[in-house]
């Protein structure tokens, strides 16, 4: 409620009660009851005791009080009462003041008189005390009662057993549960008793705690001793104890009902009501069962209750009835009001008492009984007093009484006549309206007989009816106020003892309007949105013209300020709502309300956020089982539909994934949005599967829903295929390496899953004697892959790889394939290397040599094509390769047989070319001929020179520092310039949300020193994202760019300077602020100012954005100086550091020069352990690096450890095969295979990427795969 801002509802009530009592006492009253004593309340003796009693009234009343029913004597200090308060304190009480206490208020128009309150002294009287303590000696498994007579106490204390251990810290409490348990008198009982219960030996004691006194009484000691018995019977259920039938209850206070059986094992009891209905609301069951607790009972929870036990000896239960009875003290229906009231009116005051039983009411005056007072005033029923043509000396104070058995109520009310001319309660002050509003004019005045009012405007009296309106309280409504409303009212009140008048003046306001309100918006979450309102009002009311927003969002309906920007210009105030990263709860009307003292105007737009749908909900596998002629499975899944969340369903996913793997899979059929049903067909043998199910929107995918409850179970079959993609990969000699697609678990259909892999020498098709199998088991996740050795180089082989389970067999013959043993390096050499007369540029060469024998003779494996090596001549450690492709491997297989070797004759010229060459650089480079996993020698090196070219692009780039308006950039040089550098290119643009450039907030920068690779941006936008992009340039033009995308913080001030200061000597001092470039928000430049203390003007050094300290010189010894530094970012935001203050002189001095020396001494130490370990380091480089070679040498010493033993060659005895039971198992194959891998590098003819031959141009060259190397090359041979 923004009209009490600042008042609670309390403070409300208290100002209004205050003015109504300050009305009031310009009038006589009878007196009122303000606060009367509690009912009933205990004390300690020497404790004071306090009786509350106020009351008003006018004159103010005076108060007595009677002691079961003599009145108090005030004198001394032992009863006191402050003045104007009938509040009774009791000084240092003693037993004897314990009673009955009453309170009057009188005063010359009346007495009233408060209900009883019965003081009592808190009390607690010992336990008496036996001789001896008392043994009991049940037999197990037998109940028992432990009993407790409770002594005597105010108020009633809380009884609880306690057993006596040597424990002093705290009250060792005996456990309740529903074998031990305890009665409403404090007794203890066991259902059964176990041996536990001996407690080794500690007595059982029956404790009081009186709170109100904080004390404990205890008991006598009471043991327990089981007497042991092998076989404990059952016995069924007996009633040990239960509350008094019929229990009577009190309304309004909180009822315990309880039953406590015996019996083994225990019993266990519960509750309900004999007549079949339910049990209260307000009841709960206790006491593990026992105890039926009604919470503040109710009339209607009277009636026959039962509880019964049972236990496994018992064939039916054992029901107690119980009957509850609630009765209550006397309560008023109807109670008599305080009536102010004028001469010559009739009164009837109403009084009607309830209760059970139901009281007797009785009436009194001034406290004299109405029998004595005027019996003719009591009704016929005894409910009413009724007084007719009052006059001023009937003012009194009426008593009604209810009464029954269990107390009795008293309810005062005063009957005050009056005869008294009007006042005003409030004063009368010009207001002001807003035009187009009602206006309410308070005129308001009290009086007996109630005054008259009477409304005038420019002296013409005004009545009720059209545009005015006089409310019964005296108030004037205007409707609809116009300027012409502007004007003087006059108010009267009058009646027969007189009339006052008074006057208010209403000033007419231009009304507060919407002069732009805001739009509809549609948003996905996640984005944001904006809304825009403005608002303009009265000339005079503008310094009050405020604009808030509210939404219909239960519990949200005011939006956060923060999120609102105002901004006053002219008369007309802007208001913007800005809400981010939208979320759904958000959709709703957003009203913008424009208001003033006077009145609101207000304009409503509607936002609707679009998400992804909610996950569907209910989802249920209704049906699992066989797909009729096939081994497939299928199943159903319903679900209950998404909420679309504001953007139409498209489409449902229905997901599943197996035991096999934790990745849901998703069907490849979709339902559409208005289905809820869909039938999954193909479901493989041998799995359980889960279900979930997506929807999908314009916006995007929703979580997948809860899984189905249920799975599908398929039972297993054979595998449904054998695997894909067998092939080899024969990388070593000597060995035939089979290769397929392993089968994921999912495929596997059963148990005892493995391949048979079969080989045979020789081509298509096999002969089926020479068939060699190994059974193979792969563990989780290895590839499909096995060796076999066979000694040979290059040989056919056919092959074929079969899926097996339990069940038998894959389906279908598995196909065989051609493969070849592994491959070795090539034995020929191209020759005539040389660049050719064709185009060359920085990085672009065409080669022409002499092509090689190509036979699988000479090639020692499947011929590829050929590779171009180069490297810089001045550092062959830089180099790069050039693949040219002739053919692929399986597909191209006989290219280069004998039948067909004329497509490829020795001795024809060949050409190729490489568009990465290192420019304005000495280059050699040679050729060798490759097969799928080896090169061959190489053939002659040519040297040649290249042109200046454009850089490659620039190493590190990254931004060093940022903040609102400004990006420090820092980058490395490109490691091949590729000519001379010339500088760099910085170019920068804003992005929008969907990624998209902001021409307006484009920029470049130019770096024309190669030397410099730092550069500042500044005057860019807060807040905003920037693509950056960096070039280096030669005179050739610009390289290649790097770019990376960043977002400036902001548009907040930048942080403060962090300032050190170093004296330099008795005159100058350092001031540096390197560290304020590592805050977080930096800023784009910076300034020092400095001046001597006690003075007001500051000495400034011009702003600077690349130097970061300054030195102060010529400064005066003895001088205390301050000094500041000034960060100031791109939009001329400024933030100071702290004022520091250095002073300079011989103490200064040497304070400083011994700082320095410290660091001096810790820096050399630094430097030497660097330049030590950097002398480790290498000297372990150049051992392991065993110096510089040539790289023909290089070449030789790999040759020669390639040509040495090849471990995967074995004898022939090695190869000789097996049967199959008799072949080794796959672990201990594989285990030979691993001690006898080669011990050279083998590349892979995957390295060398495509192996599309459809590339070729007419002379069969094709520039393909660039490699780049920064290490030794990887072959060098001069000539072949």
């Amino acid at each position: 409620m923004r009209g009490l801002d600042y008042l609670d509802i309390s403070t409300i009530g208290t100002l209004l009660l205050l003015s109504i009592t300050a009305l009031h006492a310009a009038f006589t009253s009878p007196p009122s009851f303000t606060r009367e004593p509690v009912k009933e309340s205990a004390y300690k003796k020497n404790q004071e005791v306090k009786l509350h009693c106020e009351a008003t009234g006018n004159p103010t009343p005076e108060f007595t009080w009677e002691k079961d029913g003599v009145k108090l004597s005030m004198t001394g200090d032992r009863y006191t009462m402050r003045d104007g308060s009938g509040t009774l304190t009791i000084n240092s009480p003693a037993s004897y003041d314990h009673g009955t206490y009453q309170c009057f208020a009188k005063n010359h128009f009346g007495s009233a008189i408060s209900n009883k309150a019965v003081l009592k002294e808190a009390a607690q009287d010992p336990f008496p005390k036996k001789d001896a303590p008392v043994t009991n000696r049940p037999l197990l498994g037998q109940s028992l009662i432990l009993n407790c007579q409770p002594p005597a106490g105010y108020p009633d204390g809380r009884i609880f057993w306690a057993l006596d251990s040597d424990s002093e810290e705290a009250i060792n409490t005996v456990e309740l549960s529903d074998r031990v348990t305890q009665d409403h008198n404090g007794n203890l009982y066991f259902a059964n008793v176990i041996q536990d219960d001996k407690k080794e030996g500690e007595s059982y004691m029956c404790t009081v705690n009186n709170l109100r006194l904080r004390s404990y009484v205890q008991g006598d000691d009471q043991t327990i001793h089981p007497k042991h018995r092998d076989d404990i019977p059952e016995e069924p259920p007996r009633l040990m104890w239960k509350n008094q039938s019929p229990q009577i209850g009190m309304q309004g206070k909180d009822i315990y009902m309880k039953c406590i059986f015996a019996g083994y094992p225990t019993p266990v009891v519960t509750w309900s009501r004999d007549d079949g209905r339910q049990m209260p609301s307000n009841s709960e069951v206790a006491s593990f069962g026992q105890e039926l607790i009604i919470k503040n009972a109710q009339f209607e929870d009277a009636g026959k209750y039962k509880c019964s036990a049972k236990n496994a000896a018992a064939f039916t239960d054992i029901t107690e009835e119980h009957l509850l009875v609630v009765d209550s003290l006397p309560f008023f229906d109807t109670r008599p009001e305080n009536t102010d009231i004028s001469m010559g009116e009739d009164k009837s005051f109403l009084c009607v008492g309830n209760g059970q039983p139901m009281p007797s009411v009785e009436w009194f005056v001034n406290g004299q009984p109405i029998e004595e007072y005027d019996p003719d005033l009591l009704s016929d029923d005894g409910s009413m007093l009724v007084f007719r043509d009052l006059q001023k000396d009937d003012t009194a104070v009426l008593q009604c009484k209810a009464k029954n058995k269990h107390g009795q109520i008293t309810a005062n009310a005063y009957l005050n006549v009056l005869a008294e001319a009007p006042i005003w309660s409030s004063e009368m002050e010009d207001t002001k309206s807003a035009e187009g509003t009602n206006k309410n004019i308070s005129c308001t005045a009290i009086g007996w007989p109630k005054p008259e009012i009477i409304w005038r405007k420019n002296s013409n009296r005004l009545h009720s009816g059209g545009k005015y309106t006089i409310h019964p309280d005296g108030n004037l409504e205007i409707k609809d106020v116009q300027e012409y409303d502007e004007s003087e009212y006059e108010c009267e009140a009058a009646n027969q003892f007189g009339k006052i008048s008074d006057t208010v003046f209403l000033i007419v306001k231009v009304k507060t309007s919407i002069v732009k309100g805001p739009e509809n918006e549609r948003q996905v979450a996640g984005k944001s949105i904006v809304l825009e309102c403005s608002a303009t009002t009265d000339q005079s009311e503008l310094s009050a013209l405020s604009i808030r927003w509210t939404r219909t969002i239960p519990g949200f309906e005011d939006v956060e300020s923060e999120l609102i920007e105002n901004r006053l210009e002219g008369n007309i105030m802007y208001s913007k709502l800005t809400l981010e990263d939208v979320r759904l709860e958000e959709s709703a009307e957003y009203t913008c309300v424009a208001s003033n003292e006077l009145d609101t105007a207000t304009s409503t737009a509607a936002v609707t956020i679009e998400d992804v749908p909610s996950p569907p909900t209910n989802v249920k596998l209704i049906k699992c089982g066989p797909k009729s002629n096939s081994q497939f499975y299928r199943a159903r899944i319903t679900w209950t539909a998404s909420q679309d969340n504001n953007s139409p369903l498209e489409r449902y996913h229905v997901q599943y994934k197996t035991e096999y793997d934790d990745q849901w899979f998703e069907d490849e059929k979709y339902v559409t949005g208005d289905d809820t049903q869909h039938d999954i067909t193909k479901l493989s043998p041998w799995a359980s599967y889960t279900f979930r199910v997506v929807a999908r929107n314009g916006v995007g995918i929703s979580k997948g829903s809860k899984p189905t409850a249920d799975s599908c179970d398929t039972p297993s079959a054979v595998p449904a295929k054998h695997p894909d993609n067998v092939g080899d990969h024969s990388d070593e000699t000597g060995c035939l390496t089979i290769t397929w697609d392993a089968m994921p678990e999912i495929e596997h259909n059963g148990e005892g899953f493995h391949y048979v892999v079969s080989w045979a020498p020789g081509t298509l098709p096999a002969d089926d004697s020479t068939w060699r199998s190994e059974q193979v088991r792969l563990s989780d996740n290895a590839p499909g892959k096995w060796k076999v050795i066979t000694g040979d180089t290059y040989k056919p082989y056919v092959v074929k790889v079969e899926a097996v389970n339990d069940e038998g067999k894959a389906i279908g013959e598995a196909m065989a394939v051609q493969t070849y043993s592994g491959e070795d390096e090539p034995q020929t050499a191209p020759s005539d290397f040389a660049l050719s007369d064709g185009k060359l540029n920085a990085s672009y060469a065409t080669f022409e040599w002499t092509t090689v024998d190509c036979s699988p003779r000479n090639m020692r494996g499947f011929f590829v094509g050929y590779r171009i090596h180069f490297y810089k001549k001045e550092n062959p450690d830089i180099s790069r390769s050039t693949d040219i492709i002739l053919q692929s491997y399986p597909e191209d297989t006989l290219r280069c047989d004998k039948r067909r070797f004329r497509r490829h004759t020795t001795g024809k010229k060949m050409t190729g070319h490489s568009n990465t060459l290192f420019g304005n650089s000495e280059l050699e480079a040679y050729v060798v001929a490759i097969n799928r996993f080896h090169e061959g020698p190489s053939s002659n090196v040519v040297t040649f020179r290249t042109p200046e070219g454009v850089p490659d692009e620039v190493g590190m780039f990254e931004i060093l520092r940022k903040g609102s308006h400004h990006m420090d950039l820092v980058w490395k040089k490109p490691s091949h310039p590729n000519g001379d550098l010339t500088g760099y290119n910085v170019e920068y643009t804003a992005l929008r949300e969907d990624g998209s450039s902001i021409p307006e907030l484009y920029g470049n920068k130019k770096v024309t020193d190669p030397s410099i690779t730092t550069v500042k941006l500044d005057s860019i936008a807060p807040n905003t994202l920037y693509r950056i992009c960096v070039a280096a340039t030669t005179a050739q033009g610009n390289g290649k760019w790097k770019c990376l995308e960043r977002k400036t913080h902001p548009d907040v001030a930048p942080d403060a300077p962090v300032v050190d200061i170093d004296i330099l000597d008795d005159t100058s001092v350092n001031i540096s602020w390197h560290k304020s470039l590592e805050t977080s928000n930096p800023g784009a430049s910076f300034y020092m100012q400095y001046r001597p203390e006690g003075k007001e003007v500051w000495h400034a050094y011009d702003e600077t954005d690349s130097i970061h300290w300054r030195n102060l010189t010529g400064l005066t010894t003895g001088v205390l100086y301050e000094v500041q530094v000034v960060a100031i970012n791109g939009a001329g935001v400024k933030s100071s550091s702290e004022i520091h203050t250095f002073n300079l002189g011989k103490t200064a001095r040497q304070v400083a020069a011994a700082t320095t020396n410290i660091g001096l001494i810790v820096g050399i130490f630094i430097v030497l352990l660097i330049v030590i370990v950097a002398v480790i380091v290498f000297v372990l480089w150049r051992r392991n690096r065993g110096g510089k070679y040539p790289v023909h040498e290089r070449e030789k010493q790999r040759r020669k450890d390639i040509n040495g033993p090849d471990p995967c060659v074995p004898s022939f005895d090695e190869y000789k095969p097996k049967p199959l039971e008799e072949e080794m198992s796959p672990a201990t194959y594989h285990e030979e295979l691993e001690d006898m891998k080669p011990a050279s590098d083998s590349s892979s003819f995957d390295e060398y990427g495509s192996n599309d031959p459809s590339n070729f141009d007419e002379q069969g060259a094709f520039l393909h795969g660039q490699r780049t190397s920064q290490g030794p090359m990887r072959s060098f041979h001069p000539g072949a």
